[in-house]
C-alpha cells in the first residue's frame, strides 16, 4: 500500500516537473522570433530528452531512472558551462529536479518493484 502511495508521488511530480520544462520550451519557442541558435538547441534537446526519460520511468523504473540520472548530469554541465553567474544555482535549477526524479524512481524500483507476470503464468479464475 505505501509503496503505491509512493509510486504516485513520485508520477505526480514527474508531471508536474515535466509539464514546467515542456511549458518553459513551448514559451520559449513562441517568445522567439529570432531564428534558433546553437544554445536552444541544446537546451531544446535536453528538454526532449528529459521528457522521454519520465516517459520511459513511467514504464520501466530503473531504466528511466538510470535514463533521468543521465540528463540531470547532461543539464547540470550544460548550466555550469552557460551560466553567466551563480553556476550553482544554475545547476540547481536546471539539473535538481531531473536529479530528484532519478532518485525517486530508483528508490521505487528498488524497495517498491512492481511485479510482472506473464500471461501464461497468471492464475486464471474459472
Amino acid at each position: 500500500m505505501a509503496g503505491r502511495i509512493v509510486r504516485w508521488i513520485v508520477r505526480g511530480l514527474s508531471l508536474i516537473i515535466g509539464g514546467a520544462w515542456l511549458f518553459i520550451a513551448v514559451m520559449e519557442s513562441k517568445m522567439g522570433a529570432t531564428p534558433m541558435v546553437l544554445v536552444e538547441f541544446i537546451m531544446a534537446a535536453l528538454i526532449a530528452l528529459g521528457t522521454i526519460g519520465i516517459i520511459l520511468a513511467w514504464i520501466r523504473e530503473r531504466s528511466g531512472g538510470l535514463f533521468l540520472g543521465v540528463v540531470a548530469v547532461m543539464h547540470a554541465i550544460f548550466a555550469a558551462v552557460e551560466s553567466g553567474h551563480n553556476h550553482l544555482m544554475a545547476v540547481l535549477i536546471a539539473a535538481g529536479p531531473y536529479a530528484l526524479l532519478s532518485v525517486g524512481f530508483l528508490l521505487l524500483d528498488r524497495f517498491w518493484p512492481i511485479t510482472r507476470v506473464h500471461p501464461s503464468e497468471a492464475i486464471t479464475l474459472q
